[in-house]
């Protein structure tokens, strides 16, 4: 069983659930829906994917929210528990990057407007420079095809992944969104197959 720190909920999580009532909910998602591993429809899944939303947070708390674009499987697994993501070159802030110097904690989620369904990936960062990611995983480095090459790498050593659910996502078919539905099959069901994957955490049914 993990120690408190490395569990999927917050404190305030806990906290809210116990308020509002919704802890036993919480818990089914907790149990069926967060893995701690990618497995192979969540690889196909990034495969897909031409954008993400990087999250990330200063030593004193402060969020900020990035986008990430490139081409089909711009963020590519190393392992089963590792993903990594060329950083190009930008207008010289690096917002993200210096956060994640500070805090290598980071959220990324993947919406897929398509499939009207997401995936979240939370870990810890380490940041590599471009010449060390291509000396380590040189067939990785080189399937990113960009006129200028990654200045940087970012490697994400992942702590949990889990659906977003779809019943909150936009239409373009002419159907009506089910807000806040909890029909299953509505959500997405159990898209990415977590739910009989073995889970390194048990909160009580």
């Amino acid at each position: 069983m993990h120690e408190l720190s490395q569990l999927p909920a917050s404190g305030g999580e806990r906290l809210l659930q116990d308020l509002s009532g919704s802890t036993e909910r919480a818990n089914r998602f907790y149990n069926e829906q967060m893995v701690d591993v990618l497995n192979l429809r969540m690889r196909e899944f990034l495969a897909t994917q031409t954008w993400m939303i990087l999250c990330t947070a200063d030593e004193e708390g402060m969020p900020s929210g990035s986008p990430r674009f490139g081409e089909p499987g711009f963020v590519m697994p190393i392992d089963g528990r590792t993903v990594t993501w060329p950083e190009l070159r930008g207008n010289g802030v690096m917002t993200s990057l210096g956060n994640l110097i500070k805090n290598p904690k980071a959220h990324l989620m993947f919406p897929d407007m398509n499939e009207r369904i997401g995936l979240h990936l939370r870990g810890e960062t380490t940041i590599v420079e471009h010449d060390v990611m291509r000396a380590e995983h040189p067939s990785l480095v080189a399937s990113v095809k960009t006129p200028r090459p990654p200045e940087r790498w970012v490697v994400l050593k992942l702590e949990v992944a889990y659906v977003h659910c779809r019943k909150h996502f936009p239409r373009t078919d002419d159907q009506p969104v089910q807000w806040g539905t909890d029909d299953v099959k509505a959500k997405g069901g159990d898209y990415f197959g977590a739910k009989n994957l073995l889970k390194p955490w048990r909160y009580p049914d």
